[in-house]
């Protein structure tokens, strides 16, 4: 029984070594060199994805903000318009705020107050950006709008994947 083992092994061996197996010996080094410095890990501060942030809102707000305009009702409008696919993948979520409801507990409706309370007690209004999770910024554009005789706030919110945001600094 053992010298069947060691006879099948050798029938084994020897069937491998005829195969002749070869291996790519020439491998352009160049090419797997560069590819490895593509791949190098970048380390990004969290000051560059603030930025960055900023800089994503500000472009998004200013889109929506000029389709903004060309409405009659800002506050009536059901649906933003669709963003071109180069801002698109940064966004998770937008909305125009005219009014707070009565049951209001969310950030973005707390900014709202804010903002509104600003304007009544004189102060300026002015763009702003939060951390709002690991996962989320919230960009918030307050304006205002003219509704008959009265100027009213209005205040668009963009929620931004940070996700999105990091891998656009790559």
């Amino acid at each position: 029984m053992k010298t069947l083992k060691v006879f099948f092994l050798l029938v084994m061996i020897s069937g491998l070594a005829a195969c002749r197996l070869e291996v790519k010996t020439d491998i352009d080094t160049k090419a797997v060199n560069k590819e490895l410095q593509s791949r190098k890990i970048r380390r990004i501060s969290d000051t560059e994805i603030s930025q960055e942030a900023y800089k994503r809102g500000t472009q998004i707000g200013a889109f929506y903000k000029a389709s903004l305009d060309k409405q009659e009702s800002i506050c009536s409008l059901g649906v933003l318009p669709t963003l071109p696919d180069s801002l698109k993948q940064f966004v998770l979520r937008s909305q125009v705020i005219c009014e707070t409801p009565a049951d209001s507990t969310t950030v973005e409706f707390q900014l709202y107050e804010a903002y509104r309370y600003a304007l009544e007690q004189g102060g300026s209004i002015k763009e702003n950006l939060q951390e709002k999770s690991e996962t989320e910024y919230l960009y918030s554009l307050p304006f205002t709008y003219q509704e008959g005789e009265v100027s009213r706030l209005a205040l668009l919110n963009i929620a931004l994947n940070k996700k999105q945001i990091v891998l656009g600094l790559y």
